[in-house]
C-alpha cells in the first residue's frame, strides 16, 4: 500500500477549526463546534461561546496546536471564549450594523503569525462603506473601502492575549466582498498578502516580514471582475505555484504565482455558467487537483492538464439525506492538516462534507457527504487560513484508512502492486477453475478458464477505478484492487 500522508513536524496554527452561530435547540448553550486535528479523523468538540460566525471566521492556534484566539471580523475572543480587552469594535463602517453575528464577507478577515515570533500575530479585516461609481452619483452600492490590521500579543493577560495595535489603516481602495488570502514566501518564513481590487483585474500585494508590512505592488493581469463577488473563495495551491479565485458569475480564475516575487501571471478564466452566490475552492495537498463547489455540485479539475477546463469532472451532485433537519449544501472548502478536504454548507447547516483522498483522480477521491455532524448550527462559515504546511508534490494517490476499509482481502489471492498503473502480477489458488475481473459497474473486463496460478496482466488500457478479481474453484474468493493513471 502507498504511504497514507507524510507530514513534517511543522507549526500547528490551523490545528483547531471553529464553527457555529446557533445552538441546535433551546435547551443548550452550545453555539460552536471545534474540529481538532490532533487526531485523524478530527476530534469534534462542543463549545459554549457568545461570538457568532456567519460568513467570516478565523481560529488561530499557537505553534503547538493549542487554540489561541478566534474572530468573526468584528470581535476577537481568547481561548476561554472571553472577548479580548478593547477588541469589540474591529468591524467599522456599515459592518457595525451586522456585528451581532459578525462580518458579512466570505474570507472577510485573515490572520498570520508575525515572521520571527511565536507570540505575535497579524489580523487583517475589511470595513463596509457605501460607494458611488457614476459621475452623477446616482448609482450606489456597498463594498469594503478600507483594509485594516491589528497586532495581537499572546504574552499579554496571563497568556490569553491582547491587542497592541488596533484597526491600523493599511489600504484605502475599493475591494470585493472578501477573498482575503495569503501565501507563505518561498523562504518559508515571510508571507505574501494578496488583496483584490473591486471591478478590475488588479491585486494589491503586500510582503510581511519580521520588520512589518510593506506595500509591495499593484499588479493587474487576467480578466476583469464584475461587481458580484459575494460567496466567492480564493486559495493558493500548497506548492505556492497557483492562485485561484472563484465566483459563479465571474467564473473560475487560475493564475501562476511566484512565491519569490509575489507575482501573479498567465491568468486564465474558465466560465462555469453558474450564477449562484455560493462557490468554494480547495486544492489537494499534492497541488494537482482543484475542487470547486457550486451549491449543489462538486467538481474536480486537473491543474496539470494542458486544458484545465476540459478536465472538469463531476464528483457529486448534492442529495439531502432523508430524516435530517438541516440541509448542508456545498460551499466553502479547505485543505486540512490531515491532507483531507472539508466542505461547509450555507445557511443553517449541521454537517461537514469530506473528501478523504483528494490526491486521487475522479471519484477515487472518495467524497463522503454529511461526513461530520456538529454540535451546533453553522451558517456559511469555513475558517479562513493560508496553507501553513509544506506538502510533497510527489504524493500521488495516497489512500487513507477510511478508504481501505472498503477493500476486502481474498483468501489465497495476491495482487501487486495495488494500486497499480500499467500492470499487475496476480497469484491465485492452484485449484481455481474460473478467474474473472469486474470493473466498479460490474462489467466483465477479463476472464480465463483453468488459469495458471501466476499471471501478469497488462492494465495500461483499463480505466482508472476499483476492480474485483474473483476466483471460483475448491477455494472461492475475491479481492479488490485499484488502477490509477499517472
Amino acid at each position: 500500500m502507498l504511504t497514507i500522508f507524510g507530514l513534517n513536524a511543522q507549526a500547528k496554527w490551523d490545528n483547531n477549526w471553529l464553527f457555529g452561530h446557533n445552538p441546535l435547540n433551546d435547551t443548550t448553550d452550545i453555539m460552536g463546534t471545534i474540529l481538532n486535528f490532533d487526531t485523524d479523523p478530527p476530534t469534534i468538540i462542543p463549545v459554549v461561546k457568545t461570538v457568532e460566525f456567519r460568513n467570516t471566521g478565523i481560529s488561530m492556534s499557537n505553534i503547538e496546536g493549542e487554540l489561541a484566539f478566534y474572530s468573526n471580523g468584528c470581535i476577537l475572543a481568547n481561548a476561554l471564549n472571553d472577548t479580548m480587552p478593547d477588541s469589540d469594535s474591529l468591524g467599522l463602517g456599515l459592518l457595525q450594523n451586522y456585528c451581532d453575528y459578525g462580518s458579512v464577507f466570505a474570507q472577510g478577515c485573515l490572520s498570520v503569525p508575525k515572521p520571527g515570533s511565536n507570540t505575535l500575530y497579524y489580523l487583517f479585516n475589511f470595513d463596509l462603506q457605501t460607494n458611488y461609481y457614476d459621475s452623477t452619483h446616482t448609482t450606489s452600492f456597498t463594498c469594503p473601502r478600507n483594509l485594516y490590521y491589528s497586532t495581537i500579543d499572546m504574552t499579554l493577560n496571563g497568556g490569553l492575549g491582547g491587542i497592541v495595535e488596533k484597526n491600523q489603516l493599511l489600504l484605502n481602495d475599493t475591494f470585493p466582498m472578501g477573498t482575503l488570502q495569503a501565501c507563505m514566501h518561498e523562504n518559508g518564513v515571510d508571507w505574501w498578502l494578496l488583496v483584490p481590487k473591486a471591478l478590475s483585474n488588479c491585486y494589491h500585494t503586500y510582503l510581511i516580514t519580521e520588520n512589518g508590512i510593506s506595500n509591495y505592488s499593484l499588479q493587474c493581469t487576467g480578466t476583469h471582475w464584475s461587481l458580484n463577488t459575494s460567496g466567492s473563495q480564493a486559495v493558493f495551491a500548497p506548492n505556492k505555484k497557483k492562485y485561484i479565485r472563484y465566483e459563479g458569475e465571474n467564473g473560475l480564475h487560475i493564475y501562476d504565482f511566484d512565491a519569490n516575487t509575489g507575482t501573479i501571471s498567465n491568468g486564465i478564466q474558465i466560465p462555469l455558467h453558474d450564477t449562484n452566490w455560493f462557490n468554494g475552492a480547495a486544492v489537494s495537498s499534492n497541488s494537482r487537483y482543484l475542487y470547486t463547489t457550486s451549491y449543489t455540485e462538486l467538481y474536480q479539475f486537473d491543474l496539470l492538464s494542458n486544458d484545465i477546463g476540459a478536465s472538469k469532472t463531476l464528483i457529486s451532485a448534492w442529495v439531502h439525506p432523508s430524516g435530517l433537519m438541516y440541509k448542508t449544501l456545498y460551499y466553502q472548502a479547505r485543505l486540512a492538516p490531515n491532507g483531507k478536504i472539508y466542505i461547509s454548507g450555507t445557511n443553517n447547516s449541521q454537517h461537514i462534507h469530506t473528501i478523504h483522498n483528494p490526491n486521487c483522480p475522479g471519484t477515487l477521491c472518495n467524497f463522503e457527504p454529511y461526513a461530520i455532524e456538529m454540535y451546533s448550527v453553522n451558517a456559511f462559515t469555513m475558517p479562513n487560513f493560508p496553507n501553513f504546511k509544506v506538502w510533497p508534490e510527489s504524493d500521488t494517490c495516497a489512500l487513507s484508512s477510511v478508504y481501505e476499509t472498503n477493500i476486502s482481502v481474498g483468501l489465497g489471492i495476491t495482487i501487486v502492486p495495488n494500486p497499480a498503473f500499467d500492470h499487475i502480477l496476480v497469484k491465485i489458488p492452484t485449484s481455481t477453475v474460473y478467474l474473472s475481473i469486474y470493473d466498479a459497474k460490474g462489467g466483465l473486463v477479463f476472464q480465463q478458464i483453468n488459469p495458471e496460478s501466476t499471471l501478469s496482466l497488462d492494465t495500461s488500457h483499463w480505466a482508472a477505478g476499483i476492480y474485483s478479481l474473483q476466483c471460483i474453484g475448491k477455494i472461492s474468493s475475491q479481492k479488490k484492487f485499484i488502477i490509477l493513471h499517472p
